[in-house]
């Protein structure tokens, strides 16, 4: 018999550990094999941060980006909601049979209660009688009040039955999301959230960034130009932690270069932006898994169209821009909602 030493996998303590990991994965050629590697590499880590950086790693820079983090998101999305749909129809769904059943229970023992009285009446005053014979008439509805005695049985007149429940909106592959507006803007907050992972691990590539940027405009940049802001990362990512020190700064000054040119025009109204932000959460505070000041900052900045127009609300006065945040604030909940779904 032929004995095999079992080959020793250290594990990943530190960031130092986990960069060179990722430099390993990237030497492979095959896609398919990085992820299966990378992935062994996650289930050796030894710590939250290492793990959650080459979790993004793999997701921003193997799986294929941005792009297929949406297209990924917009799937479940739809499964999600088909799902919902096909629930909802269940619930409206109401079975005949055991209504009808009910009913004719009940109208039978009216029925039974009547000729019970019409007994006890007739041997008070001692009347011999000939058994009733009962006419069938159109169902006695429920609520019919008793006859008393020597006072004729009055069938009220039948009022129309409620018209059913509409039914819920059958499942379509779209989903069932309100609009499609409301659909694109949480496809879009999903993927700013997905830049910002990968401005994380952009900020472990170039550690120099973390005392110059801010996460959002590490985001911003990859956001805005995601090809060279990979094609910097990546360039970083493959050197070993020995190379670093000699041939880290070309990559790193390309992807200054990059948030540079994507710095906002508008930087200068960022206070107030923060300041309509930390109100709407002084009256409404963050909830333990839900959305914080910080994420509702970081969106607003990483993107020209939802900063600008924040910024036109509140020319005047903050109380429609604090609307504003609160209405976002939905939204980036309800996508935090449906990726925890997701992971379930």
């Amino acid at each position: 018999m032929t004995l095999h030493k079992s080959r020793f996998v250290p594990a990943i303590r530190g960031m130092q550990e986990a960069r060179d990991a990722l430099a390993e994965v990237l030497e492979m050629t095959v896609r398919r094999m990085q992820i299966i590697v990378i992935m062994q590499k996650i289930m050796i880590c030894r710590t939250p941060d290492t793990r959650r950086f080459l979790g993004d790693a793999m997701a921003g820079l193997i799986e294929g980006g941005l792009d297929y983090m949406r297209k990924r998101r917009r799937e479940a999305i739809e499964a999600l909601q088909r799902r919902q749909g096909a629930e909802q129809e269940k619930k409206v769904a109401v079975p005949e049979a055991p209504r009808r059943q009910e009913h004719e229970d009940l109208e039978a023992k009216i029925r039974a209660a009547i000729e019970a009285k019409r007994l006890e009446r007739a041997r008070k005053a001692e009347v011999e009688f000939e058994p009733m014979e009962v006419v069938e008439s159109e169902p006695i509805q429920a609520g019919v009040a008793l006859p008393e005695e020597g006072v004729g049985v009055t069938i009220p007149e039948e009022k129309p039955a409620p018209a059913p429940p509409a039914p819920a909106p059958a499942a379509t592959e779209t989903g069932l999301l309100p609009s499609a507006e409301e659909l694109k803007e949480i496809e879009d907050l999903g993927t700013e959230l997905d830049a910002l992972s990968l401005a994380a691990v952009a900020r472990e590539i170039f550690p120099d960034l973390k005392g110059t940027y801010e996460p959002w405009e590490v985001g911003r940049a990859i956001y805005m130009n995601e090809q060279l802001a990979r094609d910097a990362v990546l360039q970083g990512a493959r050197l070993r932690d020995h190379e670093r020190a000699t041939m880290l700064a070309p990559a790193l000054d390309q992807m200054k270069r990059l948030i540079e040119n994507h710095r906002p025009w508008w930087a200068s109204s960022l206070p107030a932006i923060r300041e309509c932000i930390d109100a709407h959460f002084a009256a409404v505070p963050a909830r333990d898994g839900g959305a914080t000041a910080q994420h509702l900052f970081d969106v607003i900045a990483m993107a020209d169209p939802r900063a600008v127009e924040m910024l036109r609300l509140i020319a005047k006065t903050n109380e429609p821009g604090v609307v504003f945040v609160a209405d976002l604030r939905k939204k980036l909940e309800k996508l935090m909602a449906i990726e925890e779904k997701r992971g379930d």
